[in-house]
């Protein structure tokens, strides 16, 4: 039997918040007070690696399973965070925008970057800071005290996106291949791959990449993980690799400082796959933003999906955000029990 959720003769609203990715995406599903009722993650949501169809129908079904406990009428609103909004020529984003809302018809739907996502959680969408977003790819995003969104980072994956698991798969399959002809010491990372693919000739990787990766950004972004281990093991070379991705993520900050004047120590928050590393990254992005100077590292709120509910929130119910603000941080603290909460994958 379908739930309206309703308090007294007050019927509750709903929000859907979504929260993309080249690789993955998740969707929450809260009410107006922060309560969250349903998680899900399913998979990625970037039309620039599959087309607008394909996002809408997935968006489509997703949601729908979302929200089957609750009254459709009562979904006040969707956010989506989207992978790769305002990088495109204006007609092909709204292409691709009014493609995708036709099939979240009829809820009303607001988009921005995925980035704003991460900020918004990172930062409970109160207060200015930087987060930086390392995933398939990597970009770093702000609000200033003049209340602009400003970013930095995230061109492209052929000539940006530095720092990301993306770049650093390029760069684990480039230091196997220098390990492999001796121009580094061969270490674990040499090994690791060489059983990941059943490789016989090292020159086999070759045609692996070209069969297989070329072309496939999520799957180049999942050979960090090769990286991960080897440098577990302590493979020095793979170590001195996460050392270069926090330079070139804290670099990024670096070029958002300028549009925070005045601000004497900025806050640096985080989110996205390659910090599930933990200490690996996270140690050497502090050192090197301690080494810079000005800016100071901190434990993000609450992760990028909470903050795309906040912002759907902000978008169609503004003068709701700080309760909805206090009840998802509620929650995230265990002071508050979602109600029906259902985990779906």
């Amino acid at each position: 039997m379908r739930s309206s959720f309703t308090r007294g003769a007050i019927a509750v609203e709903y929000y859907v918040g979504i929260d993309g990715g080249g690789s993955k995406t998740h969707y929450l599903l809260i009410d107006a007070s922060g309560n969250i009722l349903a998680r899900r993650r399913g998979e990625g949501s970037s039309y620039k690696q599959t087309n607008a169809f394909f996002v809408g129908e997935l968006l489509q079904r997703e949601v729908a399973a979302l929200i089957r406990d609750v009254d459709p009428t009562r979904v006040k609103g969707v956010f989506f965070a989207m992978p790769c909004y305002g990088e495109s020529v204006p007609e092909e984003q709204d292409k691709a925008t009014e493609t995708i809302t036709r099939y979240l018809e009829p809820f009303p739907v607001a988009y921005r970057n995925d980035v704003e996502a991460a900020w918004a959680g990172a930062f409970g969408l109160d207060g200015q800071g930087v987060t930086i977003l390392s995933g398939t790819g990597s970009m770093a995003i702000g609000r200033n005290p003049a209340g602009e969104t400003v970013r930095c980072g995230g061109w492209s994956e052929i000539f940006s996106d530095d720092g990301s698991c993306y770049w650093l798969g390029i760069e684990t399959l480039r230091l196997f291949t220098r390990q492999a002809d001796s121009r580094r010491p061969r270490g674990a990372l040499y090994r690791i791959v060489r059983e990941r693919f059943s490789v016989r000739d090292d020159f086999d990787i070759i045609d692996i990449f070209h069969s297989t990766y070329l072309g496939r950004r999520d799957m180049v972004a999942g050979l960090q993980i090769l990286l991960h281990d080897a440098a577990r093991e302590g493979d020095d070379t793979a170590l001195a690799l996460y050392d270069a991705a926090a330079r070139e993520l804290a670099d990024m900050a670096v070029g958002l400082r300028r549009h925070f004047p005045g601000e004497p120590e900025l806050p640096v928050s985080y989110a996205g796959g390659l910090f599930r590393s933990g200490g690996l990254i996270l140690q050497p992005l502090r050192r090197e933003l301690e080494r810079l100077g000005g800016f100071r590292l901190v434990e993000p709120l609450m992760p990028p999906v909470l903050g795309a509910a906040l912002l759907a929130v902000e978008a169609f119910r503004p003068d709701r955000v700080p309760a909805v603000r206090e009840g998802l941080l509620a929650s995230r603290s265990g002071t508050k029990r979602s109600r029906n909460e259902h985990n779906l994958r």
